[in-house]
């Protein structure tokens, strides 16, 4: 009853408007449940009853009554199947036997069909009850597994077991709409979020090199903070909860103010973008809360189910759905962190990609080996003077062979416009090497020509 009210309450407290409509029926299903115990009571079938009912397949071949409780999947609806099974020659020996197929046969007048070899169709009347406990009929099933078998089965098609799986899956397929709608807002919210940025950062003009910086750091600490899904290798890429994502996003926010990367005026365009990135997250976090407490109340309420009448309901629902799409198989943060990774950060490339790996610096001049990695010319100079031919990465003999044409020009341009400050940097460092360090000049040979690179 205390997670029925709370999760209502974090719906309707923390979800948009429509949202709690479209979650899962906590308390409408829990009155299912109620329904579908006095149904089963109606036919003498307990929860205790019914606990000593299922067992193991051993058991059952060494008792005379057992009961198998089993779901499929029919379109997107999980159907029950409750079958008795009864082995009439054990049953005189079976005291609880022959009193339960007795309240079996009285409550659905079928006292004669237990002996009959021949498969059957019967009814099932349901003795007292109101109009709230639905149809008075439940129709079920008599087979025999052969024409000479002692051994029957009755299957029990019970109204409000269908009932309630009916419900469930229906719901399910509700909180996929609304997610289903809620991606497509929110990819279309970062795409147009990525086309805005792209502007504003452009290198191409200098003027604009302050807001490509400015969302450099942002996105470098927005990387750091692994809001919502793990890249360490130590978490397996786990998902965050939606606790711990919303602590991972207010560390992000706090670690931008503290890097003071955007302009003092809060209404220039870089902070009214960065604010739409913050609530685009914030409303990320909305859906991967609305998803899991939507899994939790799947969870609970099968759990309630299971207690109610001890069925097997919940490992088996869980196995059913397990590569139906409705609740486990997509997941909204994961889509849009890549969606993110591939579209958003791409606009701003990050230093770490353009790293010589030996000097860990921008890779300037970068030379590219035969075996396709690549250093900065300074690196790689000072390699060749030292006679290691061997590449500093997968140990391929590279090295001695590089010369001018090894420059990757295209790679220099993108450096240079995209980070021109590290560039300038990396070229005052290499000019104080040159005249405090040993000299590093290498003569390199290309083509017919005998050239200098420094």
């Amino acid at each position: 009853m205390k997670f029925g009210h709370n999760f209502q309450r974090a719906l309707e407290n923390e979800m948009p408007p429509g949202w709690s409509e479209a979650a899962i029926q906590y308390k409408a299903l829990k009155k299912c449940i109620k329904r579908f115990v006095y149904e089963l009571s109606s036919l003498g079938l307990s929860a205790e009853t019914i606990r000593r009912l299922i067992s193991s397949s051993d058991e059952n071949q060494q008792r005379a009554i057992t009961m198998t409780y089993s779901l499929a999947k029919e379109g997107h609806v999980v159907v029950p199947k409750i079958v008795v099974n009864v082995n009439f020659e054990k049953l005189k020996d079976d005291e609880f036997a022959a009193s339960m197929v007795k309240q079996l046969s009285a409550s659905s007048n079928i006292a004669n069909s237990f002996h009959t070899p021949t498969s059957r169709t019967f009814h099932i009347n349901e003795k007292g009850g109101n109009d709230n406990h639905c149809s008075n009929i439940k129709v079920g099933q008599i087979n025999t597994y052969t024409d000479d078998s002692e051994v029957q089965q009755m299957e029990l098609l019970l109204n409000f077991d269908h009932e309630f799986f009916e419900k469930l899956t229906t719901e399910l397929q509700n909180v996929e709409h609304l997610q289903q709608q809620q991606r497509e807002i929110l990819h279309s919210a970062f795409e147009n979020l990525t086309h805005d940025i792209s502007l504003t950062a452009s290198p191409v003009s200098k003027k604009h090199y302050n807001s490509l910086y400015c969302w450099r750091t942002i996105f470098r600490l927005y990387m750091d903070a692994d809001i919502f899904m793990s890249s360490k290798e130590a978490d397996g890429n786990r998902e965050r909860s939606p606790e711990l994502a919303q602590r991972h996003l207010s560390w992000f926010d706090q670690q931008v103010r503290k890097a003071h990367c955007l302009p003092s005026s809060t209404k220039h365009h870089d902070w009214v973008f960065y604010n739409q990135f913050v609530e685009l997250n914030r409303n990320l976090l909305k859906m991967t809360f609305f998803q899991s407490m939507n899994k939790l109340a799947v969870t609970k309420i099968l759990k309630k189910f299971d207690k109610r009448t001890s069925l097997t309901a919940q490992p088996l629902f869980f196995k059913v759905i397990d590569s139906d799409p409705l609740l486990v198989a997509d997941n909204v943060a994961k889509a849009i962190c890549f969606n993110l990774n591939s579209k958003l950060f791409s606009v701003i490339p990050q230093l770490q990609d353009f790293e010589c790996a030996i000097c860990s610096n921008i890779a300037y001049k970068p030379v590219r080996l035969g075996c396709s990695h690549v250093f900065c010319l300074h690196c790689l100079i000072i390699l060749q003077r030292q006679k290691v031919n061997l590449c500093p990465l997968c140990r391929a003999e590279e090295v001695l062979k590089a010369d001018s044409r090894n420059i990757d020009q295209a790679l220099l341009n993108f450096m240079k416009t995209f980070f021109p400050r590290e560039i300038k940097q990396k070229r005052v460092e290499n000019e104080e090497d040159l005249f405090t360090g040993p000299s590093t000049s290498v003569r390199v040979i290309s083509d017919k020509n005998a050239c200098i690179i420094m």
